[in-house]
């Protein structure tokens, strides 16, 4: 029975150290995407080593309810550059349900070539993604820009898809090695142009797990724990002490 629990304790302790190795090396470099697919297969084959998965899709409030510059929504805090605040709408279709996030212009409800939105997570998070949702023909590639985890990607030129009513859908997201806590949406082209105009939808983070080395490490105490309070009697067997 003794040798029985130096070989958990002895063994939990190996795995605890082989794990943390592990994840070092296969996640040494945060990874930028543009394509919704390719970041949730992503996400999919992570998910033994990352948190829940959560997305905003802003169809929990109705269109029309303000988001107050720096307040805290869905778990994620959100800031801009724009005068306007931002604004829950409905106007143009959208990924999901009939909401998504807006320009509160009073008018189309939409950012423009300029604006910058800024998210910060209270808690930190592992990844990080959005939807955009360009006005048609509005979007050309690289007009986009998402910034977090101490790096960067652009919009693809081709929407991943085209709405019905000529709105076009892009993406952008990050999975990272180490939690971070805040990202960028900057939009760059012709403050002047009348077609850049997109809305977002679809915020998606992923939270940092209880990290699965400490429950193999937990587990080795509990074996080294029991190893100590068990020794051998004077008759060749063993007590617990």
């Amino acid at each position: 029975m003794c040798h029985w629990w130096r070989t958990v304790g002895i063994t939990a302790l190996t795995l605890m150290f082989m794990t943390g190795a592990q994840i070092r090396i296969a996640r040494a470099a945060p990874v930028f995407y543009n394509e919704s697919s390719a970041f949730f297969t992503a996400i999919s084959d992570a998910e033994p080593r990352l948190g829940s998965l959560s997305i905003i899709d802003f169809d929990d409030v109705n269109a029309g309810a303000s988001i107050q510059e720096g307040s805290v929504f869905g778990g994620v805090r959100f800031r801009s550059n724009t005068i306007d605040g931002l604004v829950v709408t409905d106007h143009f279709q959208t990924t999901s349900g009939l909401n998504y996030l807006g320009l509160d212009d009073g008018f189309s409800n939409e950012f423009r070539s300029g604006d910058e939105l800024r998210f910060g997570f209270p808690d930190p998070v592992l990844a990080f993604a959005l939807s955009i949702i360009g006005s048609p023909s509005g979007l050309l590639a690289n007009d986009l820009q998402l910034v977090a985890a101490g790096g960067n990607v652009f919009n693809l030129g081709t929407p991943e898809r085209v709405f019905q009513d000529g709105g076009e859908l892009f993406f952008l997201g990050v999975i990272a090695p180490e939690a971070f806590s805040a990202a960028q949406l900057i939009s760059f082209g012709d403050p002047t142009d009348p077609f850049f105009n997109f809305n977002i939808d679809d915020v998606t983070t992923v939270a940092v797990p209880l990290p699965p080395t400490l429950a193999l490490f937990g587990l080795g105490l509990v074996g080294l724990g029991a190893l100590r309070r068990i020794r051998p009697t004077a008759a060749g067997k063993y007590a617990l002490t």
